[in-house]
């Protein structure tokens, strides 16, 4: 049984260019002569030649009105449990056709064709994906089932032959910008480690809190003293915080609003809904002109990117992954009797009550 794809699988943007057969010219030379025509008179480029149409079983139903899916996430669970991957396959077949412009529902497909060894068919999807302008990004591609990547079929096709310029491409924009961090300007350079003053790493941080084991509150970050434990299960009130931490660099792959590809974007500490402080060219969060409904950039990042019809997502790889950085959350309490303290949360410490 093939391993189950992540729901977060890679990208590839595909298209081909084609023109009318002639008796008179063969197709390159018709496509020859009519690129340099566009260029003489400046008239549009000649429309992608049409795939071959992957079918869905059905009608496919656009605009797309709500329905309900094909398979509950329990039934779903279960034939992946039993890897039963053709009935898989129908199911997401039928959630397509209710609703044929949501990406993640085409990429939802694509992943039970792999698992069910149907590589020509997930071949035909990507190319429906390209032509509706929500292609695999690389970064999902590329965490495939190795067998797909290095069949015949896909390294035979058109995919794969752009699949491997892109990866070369990419490898070789890694390896610059890892020269480039090496010999930044100490202007450009990020502050090591970044503080956030009464930073907390969620959307909101509420006030009220409970001790899940013994705590020990010291006079301020630094201090050793110790002014007060707190055994396990106390409620205590959260004051203030503070995030430490090294700032983590991601090479972008592809312009993005104002990020431009070859350029280096430094992460600092998370801040909720997708959102994080960072440090581009050499300042804190300026404007990426992102847009509005994505505006999180840690949503472009190839780790947690998905097919969307947003362009630019999973543009972002993190340049050192092998390295740990630092990223310390220290949190300052008031115990009941009101003694006041600093303690670095490694969980010892939770919310008693949800964010509002």
């Amino acid at each position: 049984m093939r391993p189950i794809l992540s729901l977060t699988l890679g990208c590839l943007l595909f298209s081909v260019h084609a023109c009318n057969q002639t008796r008179e010219k063969t197709a390159d030379e018709k496509v020859a002569a009519a690129l340099k025509e566009a260029r003489a008179s400046d008239v549009p480029p000649l429309p992608a030649l049409e795939t071959p149409t992957f079918s869905l079983g059905g009608s496919c139903h656009e605009p797309s009105p709500f329905r309900s899916f094909a398979w509950t996430f329990k039934q779903l669970d279960e034939l992946r449990e039993a890897g039963n991957w053709d009935a898989l396959v129908e199911g997401w077949k039928q959630n397509v056709r209710n609703s044929c412009s949501n990406p993640y529902l085409w990429e939802q497909l694509f992943n039970a064709l792999l698992n069910a060894d149907r590589y020509d068919e997930a071949i035909q999807v990507m190319s429906q994906m390209s032509v509706r302008g929500f292609p695999l990004p690389h970064a999902l591609l590329s965490r495939a089932d190795p067998a797909f990547l290095n069949s015949t079929e896909f390294k035979g096709s058109a995919a794969g032959a752009q699949y491997e310029a892109r990866d070369a491409e990419i490898r070789d924009m890694m390896r610059r910008a890892e020269q480039y961090l090496a010999s930044m300007p100490g202007q450009e350079l990020p502050p090591t480690p970044y503080r956030n003053l009464e930073g907390c790493p969620y959307g909101c941080c509420t006030r009220k809190w409970k001790t899940n084991r013994t705590v020990q509150l010291r006079e301020s970050i630094e201090s050793p003293t110790i002014v007060a434990e707190i055994p396990a299960n106390v409620a205590v009130l959260l004051v203030t915080g503070e995030v430490r931490a090294e700032p983590e660099p991601y090479v972008i792959l592809q312009d993005v609003g104002r990020l431009k590809a070859g350029g280096i974007v430094f992460f600092f500490d998370y801040i909720g809904e997708g959102t994080v402080n960072y440090w581009y060219q050499g300042k804190l969060n300026p404007e990426l002109g992102l847009p509005e409904e994505y505006s999180g950039l840690s949503t472009y990042t190839d780790k947690i990117c998905h097919a969307s019809v947003v362009k630019g997502r999973c543009s972002l790889r993190q340049l050192q992954p092998e390295k740990k950085f630092l990223n310390e959350w220290w949190v300052r309490l008031r115990t009941p009797d009101g003694t006041e303290g600093w303690v670095l949360n490694t969980g010892q410490v939770s919310n008693a009550e949800p964010c509002g």
